[in-house]
């Protein structure tokens, strides 16, 4: 008995020991990651100050996240920009960035994953988020503005965004919208339809699945909104994404967020989709 917890707690070789040779290489696979998201020359600042910070940090997401999951890295990159937002991490924004156009993802598909943040997290964060993006598109040379993705005008933007709500989520939305009073209309029935669905959703350049990835990472980085969290784990999956994309996304994003999100987000996703895959 006290053989067996010793080696439970301890994790000796004969029980773990391939556990611990998977993650010998975890510094070499974060130098090789960051070379390819960041360039050859990149060195982290931090190294130079608190190294053993630095690897920490490294190790984790770049030397394990990243070759973990369902997730691709374009996905990784977008997902992790719009957590970034979310969270108001914006010195860490500018490298993310960085690394998607590195990894070749067009400037105007970055530009809408940022914009799908804003009526999730607001408009101050993701136009902080527009202007970090702006100075690093300038300095690469990429001539502004790009190219518009909108599909909506005034007339159509509510009608448009109802459509796209009624096909995400069905009959609870049209159930919502009878049951909305009055005085509240005005933000839970015309405002969610026209802005949050009708002047973002509809647009061009990310499918429907791209959108719901970034704003379960944007509810999740927020934290008190289990609801929206729960609503958005089931329209991921009818956007087509799978409850190990979500679970993914809650990891990959946890060393931003840290570890009472994360586990929030997982009983979320737990509740939301009761299957055990």
């Amino acid at each position: 008995m006290k053989k067996t917890l010793f080696a439970a707690l301890f994790c000796i070789p004969l029980m773990c020991g391939a556990a611990m040779a998977d993650n010998n290489d975890r510094a070499d696979k974060a130098k090789a990651k960051m070379a390819e998201l960041f360039g050859n020359d990149y060195v982290p600042t931090l190294t130079q100050t608190d190294p053993d910070f630095a690897a920490i940090r490294d190790n984790l997401i770049y030397g394990e996240l990243y070759y973990q999951g369902s997730l691709n890295d374009t996905q990784r990159t977008l997902v992790t920009i719009a957590g970034l937002i979310a969270g108001e991490q914006f010195d860490y924004l500018k490298q993310e960035i960085e690394a998607a156009l590195n990894l070749k993802i067009a400037p105007d598909i970055i530009k809408e994953a940022i914009y799908q943040t804003a009526p999730y997290c607001g408009i101050g964060k993701a136009e902080k988020a527009i202007n970090i993006s702006n100075e690093v598109f300038t300095a690469r040379g990429i001539t502004l503005p790009l190219k518009s993705h909108a599909t909506v005008n005034e007339e159509n933007r509510f009608e448009k965004g109802r459509d796209v709500q009624v096909g995400m989520y069905g009959k609870r939305i049209t159930d919502m919208h009878k049951a909305t009073p009055d005085i509240q209309k005005y933000i839970s029935v015309n405002h969610l339809s026209a802005y949050c669905f009708g002047d973002f959703f509809t647009r061009t350049g990310l499918s429907p699945k791209e959108r719901e990835m970034l704003i379960f990472a944007v509810i999740l980085t927020l934290g008190g909104a289990e609801g929206q969290l729960q609503g958005h784990a089931l329209g991921n999956i009818t956007a087509g994404n799978t409850k190990q994309n979500l679970i993914d996304i809650a990891a990959l994003l946890m060393p931003y967020n840290g570890f009472p999100r994360t586990l929030n987000a997982l009983n979320v996703i737990n509740k939301a989709i009761t299957d055990k895959k």
